[in-house]
């Protein structure tokens, strides 16, 4: 295993990346130093701190694999209304997440989402929207009440 994955050093920045609607998302990175980034995307009634998520971002930080902890709007500190259901503006706040991450020169390797999240029409349609990622078919597994999309890891 790589240097990087036996002793990360990790970097926790709050990040506010605006969303389509003006609204300010909030989200953790947890910035191992590496190109590849795991977004985590929180459940129904749930924050980016929800255990699950940080015991996750724990975990791929041990990896040295980045990941970021999104507020989806309405939601923990992100700016917004919460909404029961609104899975098209989560969409557009995660297409938000990802040209944000994108544009700094970071691989999205991956999706992780609990709960309502795991309603594939989030993640599809962001597969869709990202001109450089898969079709629907990546959906590689589910675990629980989530879903993985994996996206090819780079060497």
């Amino acid at each position: 295993m790589a240097q990087a994955a036996e002793n990360p050093v990790v970097q926790q920045k709050r990040l506010i990346i605006p969303n389509k609607y003006g609204e300010k998302l909030v989200g953790l990175l947890h910035d191992t130093g590496s190109v590849e980034i795991v977004i985590l995307c929180h459940g129904f009634q749930a924050t980016k701190e929800y255990r699950i998520m940080t015991n996750v971002a724990g975990a791929l930080e041990k990896e040295g694999i980045s990941a970021f902890r999104l507020d989806f709007s309405g939601n923990g500190e992100s700016e917004g209304t919460f909404e029961c259901g609104n899975y098209k503006k989560e969409a557009d706040d995660l297409h938000a997440v990802i040209e944000h991450f994108s544009g700094a020169n970071h691989v999205i390797s991956g999706i992780l989402g609990h709960s309502k999240v795991k309603d594939s029409r989030i993640m599809m349609r962001d597969l869709q929207i990202t001109k450089k990622r898969k079709k629907p078919s990546d959906l590689t597994s589910s675990v629980g009440h989530g879903a993985v999309l994996s996206f090819s890891r780079r060497s």
